[in-house]
């Protein structure tokens, strides 16, 4: 998905690699969650990605308008936010 070129604006390939690769490298897996989320988007479809997050009482980065209107319901941050954001990774 993030080798799509309307990520290009954002990204160049090489930032791209690196950043699958560090995926790759640390990031953990885990099990779908059993549990309805504690909360639901506009989007249904979105759910599963709450339930997951609060699942593992992880911070969910998106973009996505629909969870981005829950944000203060849940830990749900815009990218930038979680750049900008020093304990987080800015």
């Amino acid at each position: 998905m993030l080798r799509r070129e309307k990520f290009r604006r954002y990204a160049d390939m090489a930032t791209v690699r690196d950043y699958i690769e560090m995926l790759r490298r640390d990031a953990s897996r885990t099990v779908d969650p059993e549990a309805p989320p504690p909360l639901r988007s506009k989007d249904p479809d979105d759910d599963y990605l709450i339930a997951l997050a609060h699942s593992q009482n992880a911070i969910l980065v998106s973009g996505d308008a629909d969870l981005l209107d829950l944000v203060g319901g849940a830990p749900i941050l815009a990218p930038a936010d979680l750049l900008a954001e020093p304990a987080l990774g800015g």
